[in-house]
């Protein structure tokens, strides 16, 4: 049915550089913008289209419509803040991702988190980082 359309056009958007036309479809089909693939898939359209304001108000959004954010919204989010130093905030949703459902916190999160601090010239929470994922026995290569 269309509630499977949605995450493929907007990734097809996406991937054609077309960021806006992925948040209409977003933002106009109703089932879809309560549908985490879908508000993933957006997000990632918006992230390689250096969207990183809407990405981080994709994610504000779904927070406010109650909807549970996974590793996959946080990878996105973090990769786009670690394109523009957004330090501050990637630490943030290392926090938030404590309560994530899903799983363990992805080691790419962290990487992005750290990127994100490294390029703002904080090294020593790159390094904080870097030892809380040693703690939790995460892998730098794995998922």
């Amino acid at each position: 049915g269309p509630e499977r359309l949605s995450p493929h056009a907007i990734i097809a958007c996406g991937d054609a550089g077309n960021w806006q036309m992925a948040l209409d479809i977003l933002r106009t089909t109703p089932y879809a913008k309560t549908n985490i693939v879908n508000c993933n898939s957006a997000m990632n359209a918006l992230r390689k289209a250096e969207q990183w304001q809407h990405v981080l108000e994709l994610l504000a959004d779904m927070k406010t419509a109650r909807m549970k954010p996974d590793n996959k919204t946080y990878r996105e989010a973090m990769n786009a803040c670690a394109g523009v130093a957004h330090w501050m905030m990637a630490l943030q949703f290392i926090d938030e991702l404590q309560g994530v459902n899903d799983g363990p916190i992805w080691n790419v999160n962290y990487r992005f988190a750290m990127e994100a601090c490294a390029r703002a010239g904080y090294s020593d929470a790159a390094l904080q980082l870097l030892s809380d994922m040693r703690k939790q026995k995460l892998e730098w290569n794995s998922q």
